[in-house]
């Protein structure tokens, strides 16, 4: 099958409610914790760890990465789960009750609890803009780094799932009605363009 590139659905292309989530919880992390003072990351897939100590030197950091879109049981026809994200907050202090409870009345000097809370606080049971959705924190944990991580680093990870995500958003449904009616197209043995006629009465494309 050929399909130009200027046929297919940009807002696909683009990566469609799965971007849109991350998007929309990156800046909710960013009203959460003011880029003044924390460095935001975006956390690749399959991070090793001279990719961690990379990224972890500059604190405090905030990352951001997405796992999962985990589908329903019964979502029949049109794929509708939960989009599954992972936030990292690394603080450091050199007392290890500073790291738990940081420095009162200081946001650069946020302890692992206080960061715990305050990404909990902005990041759960808060409808996101437009129709993504309102992300649910499912998870908030100290992971364990005693192997990779100075004693005066501590990495709070929360698992935050957006629910009942699908491709049914007005624009991103327009787009893929419009590719689902795309005649396909393939070459023969000789090279040339064939395209596949319109089903008949009774027949199924």
């Amino acid at each position: 099958m050929e399909l130009p590139e200027n046929q297919y659905p940009r807002l696909l292309l683009y990566g469609g409610p799965i971007v849109e989530a991350f998007m929309a919880l990156r800046q909710r992390l960013r009203e959460a914790f003011p880029p003044d003072i924390f460095r935001h990351i975006i956390v690749p897939p399959n991070a090793k760890r001279a990719t961690w100590e990379r990224l972890l030197t500059t604190k405090p950091v905030i990352g951001l990465a997405w796992n999962a879109w985990k589908p329903h049981g019964d979502c029949g026809a049109t794929f509708r789960g939960d989009l599954v994200f992972a936030v990292f907050i690394a603080v450091q202090h050199a007392d290890s009750g500073r790291l738990y409870v940081g420095v009162p009345g200081s946001l650069r000097g946020m302890g692992a609890m206080g960061a715990a809370g305050a990404a909990t606080a902005f990041l759960h049971a808060r409808p996101l803009s437009g129709e993504l959705g309102t992300p649910m924190v499912r998870m908030v944990a100290l992971p364990p780094t005693a192997d990779w991580l100075a004693d005066d680093v501590g990495l709070v990870s929360l698992e935050v799932t957006v629910p009942n995500v699908s491709f049914d958003g007005p624009a991103l449904a327009q787009q893929l009605d419009d590719f689902k009616g795309l005649r396909e197209t393939w070459q023969d043995a000789d090279g040339d363009t064939l395209v596949a006629p319109p089903p008949q009465t009774g027949e199924t494309a």
